[in-house]
């Protein structure tokens, strides 16, 4: 049995939370991004 490492980041479209979610994958992790504009 295998486990999958997954990860929601949650404003990651731009500063710290696109650097956690580069960070993330890079580890390893399947990255779920959420961000909104406006």
């Amino acid at each position: 049995m295998s486990v999958e490492k997954v990860a929601v980041v949650v404003a990651g479209g731009s500063g710290m939370g696109a650097a956690a979610a580069k960070r993330l994958a890079a580890d390893g992790f399947k990255v779920a991004i959420l961000s909104s504009s406006g």
